[in-house]
Formats: structure tokens, sequence, C-alpha cells
């Protein structure tokens, strides 16, 4: 690994995760799973902002390692509160780890899954998900610059893991889908679209922004479920820059499909 590919983890993500993770990795190895940060931390690492919530995947079968890391907690973190509960989405092959008191003192819950791969049947349908590698994980998420990794060893040694040139895209201060299907298989990424453009002050690709009008012409926003569609303007209410996000909407002609839906979901 060359040192262009080396981030300096444990200063990012201060003391108690950048702890807590050397130790998972150290239970990883002793069940031969291997674990990567993956996500919205990877990217505001990169960017050099507060990070949120950790997202975690493994090579490891999510249902298995899940059980016995809760099972071994005292044996690796004898110093973080322990889980209190298991939350296991086997369909989706995802959990929670429910804590409280919080660990970290900000976080209820940790997300994990398995690396995994998707398909869906009918635009806008739930992906059907089977076991994949971190590839095919990465590639199913919205934008490249979402579809980044660090991989997690016992010295926080920060190796990055950008196969769709997500980091290139930051740089250019650009949204881009990873495949032409994109907004096809699951149209709320058009609000997220939204989402990311106005917190960050980005511009969409033009590949990108020529697939998202066509997605909205096909009216492929009507596929997705009114709990869904409410679910997702209200993450975008949430935004300090809502009401930029929401001009944006407008301006691509699909803000009615979606502001009743965000006032029934409040």
């Amino acid at each position: 690994m060359s040192e262009s590919n080396r981030f300096h983890l444990a200063e990012a993500l201060g003391a108690p995760r950048a702890d807590w993770l050397k130790r998972l990795a150290q239970f990883g190895k002793s069940v031969s799973a291997q674990w990567w940060m993956t996500g919205g931390a990877v990217r505001d690492i990169l960017l050099g902002v507060n990070i949120g919530d950790l997202d975690l995947v493994t090579d490891a079968e999510i249902s298995l390692v899940l059980p016995d890391l809760k099972t071994r907690w005292k044996e690796f973190f004898p110093e973080y509160p322990a889980p209190q509960k298991i939350i296991q989405f086997r369909k989706y092959r995802t959990a929670k780890l429910r804590f409280a008191p919080q660990i970290f003192n900000t976080q209820e819950y940790l997300d994990f899954a398995s690396t995994r791969a998707e398909e869906y049947s009918t635009p806008g349908s739930p992906p059907v998900t089977r076991r994949g590698t971190l590839e095919e994980d990465l590639f199913r998420r919205d934008f490249s610059i979402n579809a980044m990794a660090f991989s997690i060893d016992s010295e926080l040694r920060g190796e990055l893991i950008d196969r769709f040139d997500g980091e290139a895209d930051l740089a250019r201060k650009q949204i881009r889908v990873l495949h032409p299907k994109s907004f096809l298989d699951d149209p709320m990424r058009i609000v997220r679209a939204a989402r990311f453009l106005s917190r960050m002050a980005f511009q969409l690709e033009p590949q990108t922004e020529q697939l998202l009008r066509e997605a909205i012409r096909a009216g492929v926003v009507q596929n997705v479920t009114r709990e869904r569609r409410a679910s997702e303007m209200k993450k975008l209410r949430n935004e300090a820059t809502a009401e930029i996000a929401l001009h944006l909407l407008q301006d691509w002609g699909i803000a009615s499909e979606l502001t009743d839906e965000s006032s029934n979901g409040d």
C-alpha cells in the first residue's frame, strides 16, 4: 500500500472510536473476519469534517458473527458499555447492536452488514440481496463519494479502498452515480442527490444529471411506497440547507410529487 492511500484514522476518529475499531479488528482476526468502515464516515474523513455514525461491513455472515461478538464482548471491549440487544434484518443481511448507555457517548446503535450485492426486480422495488464481495457492496451505493471504504486492522493504518474514483469526485465537487440504472433502481436517490448537493455545495456530474432528469420524466418516483418517500423527505427537511434542496426538487419538476409525502410523514 502506498503512502498516498493511507490516512490517519485514529486522529480523524478520536480516541474512543479508534480504540474500539482496533479491538474490533482483533476480534475479527480471532474469527477470520475482515472489517471495513464504509459510507458517509469515509467521505467525511476525506473532507476533513465531523463524522457521524459508523457503518461497518464484514466478509463474514453477519447473522453468525454478531452474536459471537456480543457473547465475547467483555473479552475484547471490557471498557465499553455492553450491547443490550441485537436487531437482525436477515433479508438484507444487516444488523444493529443497541446500547444503553450510548457507546462513544453519542450512538445508541452500531450498524453492521455483510458485504452484499443487490438486484432490483422492478424500478423502485426493495432490492433482493445476496452475499457479495466488497467491490460489489460498494457498487450498490448511491454515489461514488459514498462508495469508498477504509480497511480496519489492529493498527488502523487507514487503507482507502476507492474502486469508483470517489475521492476524485470529492476533489471535483461533483455527485456521480455508479451506473446508468441507478435512479431507476432506487428513485429516492433523486432526493438524496438534492440533499448532498445542497449540503456540500457540489454539482451534478453531467451524465448523472441527464440520467436523473430521464428518470423523473419516466415517473419512477411513483414506484416507491408512500412511507419511503415520506421518510426520505423527512431526512431532507432536517438538513440545514433544506430550502436549497427543495428548490432543486422544484427545478427538476418533482417537488409536487414529494412535498405532500413529507407533511404526511412528520
